[in-house]
């Protein structure tokens, strides 16, 4: 446009997209969004939590694309103009039903007032002229009012917007009181999820999201049991009396009563060991409890072996320590002779004898 040549720019590196992970519901979260939305609103979410399409591939569905004799959804054009098949949930069939025999009453007023035609892709309109005014052409959720296409100029009815779906979304999920960040793709990212822990194979979930890459669908299994929710926080493994927040206790309530060691150990238990730590994360909840059939009863607090007696150093057995650290370290090197590991042994072991015995650091070690 300049008639400029740009020349040499140098090295040039793309920059690298933050990995991130997705925003997931849980079932129970799901359901509470779910009880928020009605009308065809709910059936939209409902098919996108029990498929894994796109906003925008549910509101392209067209009447051809559902088929009820085999429980499928035919996703045409998707991502990549790939066309794939998903499961049709069976919750969403009588729904379907009745949401597809009002198409039928739209496209008939339509036709009767001289309208009735929709958009074709690929060229298809001039290649069968007749099918844009076919019923099973028609959207499954098509919008409530006639439009222009702009590329036509025929007047016509397309399919709904995206942004009547996503403004459902928002306002159900502030009434479910639901502190994430939902937005129509989190549908999506909670059929990945709730198929891989279920068991579901990783290429199959793949080709029901109709990923390229199976790397991309990898993302989902970070909420597999082998994350963070397996780890016990060594702040739960502290007793109950030392972590009592005295901001959130009322003015009003008096401070709790210094116990001992003794009745500590009755009234909350033993310590947790290592073992709960270590817990396998495919334990259930009865196992995590410790209330299962197969897990052995735990002995009461009571009879609790008592934690052995912490050993306190003196500080003249430290330095009596550190000075034969000192005397080994120097028969060492005398046996060795080399001088190198004498100074770096000499460096780190002299200045905390020093300190000790009370003498000044000198910076520099003699050899």
């Amino acid at each position: 446009m300049l008639k400029q040549e740009l020349g040499s720019i140098g090295d040039i590196v793309r920059a690298k997209r933050p990995a991130r992970l997705p925003v997931v519901l849980t079932e129970g979260e799901t359901e509470r969004l779910l009880s928020h939305l009605g009308g065809i609103h709910k059936l939209m979410a409902l098919l996108m939590y029990g498929t894994g399409m796109r906003i925008i591939e549910v509101i392209r569905l067209r009447v051809k694309d559902i088929e009820f004799e085999q429980r499928a959804i035919i996703v045409r054009d998707g991502k990549g103009e790939k066309d794939r098949a998903v499961p049709l949930p069976q919750n969403t069939v009588e729904a379907l039903q009745i949401q597809i025999a009002k198409v039928r009453e739209i496209h008939e007023q339509d036709l009767r007032d001289g309208y009735g035609t929709v958009y074709l892709p690929f060229a298809l309109e001039r290649k069968y002229p007749n099918t844009k005014k076919a019923f099973h052409w028609q959207y499954v959720f098509p919008s409530p009012m006639l439009s222009t296409d702009p590329r036509s100029g025929t007047t016509q009815r397309h399919h709904i917007f995206e942004s009547v779906l996503q403004s459902a979304l928002r306002e159900a999920t502030r009434k479910a009181g639901i502190n994430k960040d939902v937005h129509a793709h989190t549908m999506r990212h909670s059929f990945a999820t709730s198929l891989l822990i279920s068991g579901a194979d990783i290429r199959t979930v793949q080709e029901l999201l109709g990923h390229k890459d199976v790397k991309t669908t990898m993302i989902y299994t970070h909420v597999l049991n082998a994350g963070p929710q397996c780890v016990t926080s060594p702040a739960d493994r502290l007793r109950p009396e030392s972590t009592v927040l005295t901001a959130d206790r009322p003015a009003t309530e008096p401070p709790p009563a210094r116990a001992g060691k003794s009745d500590s150990a009755v009234e909350h238990g033993p310590r947790p060991n290592d073992d709960d730590q270590n817990r396998p994360c495919s334990a259930g909840p009865t196992d995590t409890a410790g209330t299962s059939s197969g897990s052995k009863h735990r002995e009461p607090a009571s009879h609790a072996e008592p934690a052995p007696a912490m050993k306190v150093w003196t500080l003249g057995e430290i330095r009596a320590r550190f000075s034969s650290s000192l005397a080994e370290a120097e028969a060492l090197q005398r046996k060795a002779g080399r001088a190198a590991w004498k100074d770096r042994i000499l460096q780190f072991l002299r200045p905390i004898l020093c300190f000790f015995q009370g003498t000044r650091v000198h910076a520099t070690v003699e050899t």
